[in-house]
């Protein structure tokens, strides 16, 4: 009897599934990062001493290690799509265990500073990815579920608050140590993954053609692509300008401010995580049947609706709901 050999098709989806697997880790630990250090917050300017506006100086800087991912990501059309993921989990990985042994908030900076430079570059070749291994047809969905990992993190870091990880010896520094699981994945995957068809098609076509100007970092700026990429660079600038400082405040906000303790405040976002997932599973279909567009303006004006009324809300009770909402 003739073993069954699966056809070309059946292990193109394997391994897509296996693919999503990997990306979904990815994603999951960039949420994870951007929700941890509001969450513990409190707590780290109570070890390290500092203030509110420092904390603010330290949220700056840090956001200027996303901006530089950029430079990084952009790398992806030079050296391959697979090499830079893997590079940028490692270098997460490696900055988020700077950030557990920090023992100042100058320390604890340049650590988070770093971890972003990979965790912004992680991200955009994540989606990157996706696009170019996925049908069009599955492509909304596939990008519903891997950027809900994103939330799914930070459902976990509001998981484990609740269960008292803080209580541990480490303290606030246990849930920088979780980090180091990503690199745990990318030990068990990285052999699995192969480079994107769109990129080798691109980079042979290149070197055909006597080409090697592919990774440029004005390349997006052609007067073809300018009005799209701007276009789409404001929407994305002013959408994480809210993203931002609504779940980096957030947590700090609940506990100084409406009185909520670090458990509390964990299982209220682990709670509103959930919700936040569902929205982007419900994206990624709606992205599908009603378009890009619509869905887009449709989730802005949500998101704006029930978002700006939560930073005026001191009963936890009135709160969870336009937390739930604001995140979905």
């Amino acid at each position: 009897m003739q073993p069954y050999t699966p056809s070309q098709e059946e292990q193109e989806h394997r391994y897509r599934r296996h693919l999503l697997g990997m990306l979904s880790v990815a994603t999951f630990f960039e949420g994870y990062d951007n929700f941890v250090l509001a969450l513990v917050l409190p707590l780290v300017l109570a070890d390290l001493g500092g203030s509110e506006a420092e904390a603010g100086v330290i949220r700056a800087i840090v956001g200027i290690g996303s901006v530089l991912g950029f430079l990084l990501a952009a790398q992806a059309d030079r050296i391959g799509r697979r090499r830079l993921l893997l590079i940028t989990i490692v270098g997460y990985t490696i900055g988020t265990f700077l950030t557990a042994i920090s023992f100042s908030l100058a320390w604890l900076t340049v650590a988070q500073f770093v971890a972003q430079i990979f965790v912004a570059s992680e991200w955009a070749v994540a989606v990157t990815i996706v696009v170019e291994e996925f049908p069009v047809h599955r492509r909304g969905r596939s990008l519903g579920i891997v950027t809900s990992m994103n939330t799914l993190g930070g459902i976990t870091v509001g998981v484990l608050a609740f269960l008292g990880l803080q209580n541990t010896p480490l303290d606030w520094r246990a849930f920088f140590v979780v980090g180091i699981v990503p690199l745990i994945a990318v030990a068990l995957w990285r052999r699995r993954m192969r480079e994107t068809p769109m990129y080798q098609e691109v980079r042979a076509a290149s070197r055909a053609a006597g080409r090697h100007d592919e990774g440029r970092i004005f390349e997006p700026w052609r007067p073809q692509l300018r009005r799209t990429v701007l276009a789409v660079g404001l929407m994305h600038f002013f959408r994480f300008a809210a993203v931002a400082s609504g779940s980096f405040w957030w947590p700090y906000y609940a506990q100084t401010e409406a009185g909520m303790s670090l458990s509390l405040t964990g299982l209220y976002l682990g709670i509103a995580g959930l919700t936040g997932a569902v929205g982007f599973i419900v994206a990624g279909r709606a992205m599908e049947r009603f378009g890009r567009r619509p869905t887009f303006l449709v989730y802005v004006a949500g998101a704006a609706l029930f978002g700006v009324p939560l930073f005026q809300i001191h009963s936890p009770g009135v709160m969870l709901p336009f937390l739930c909402l604001a995140i979905f």
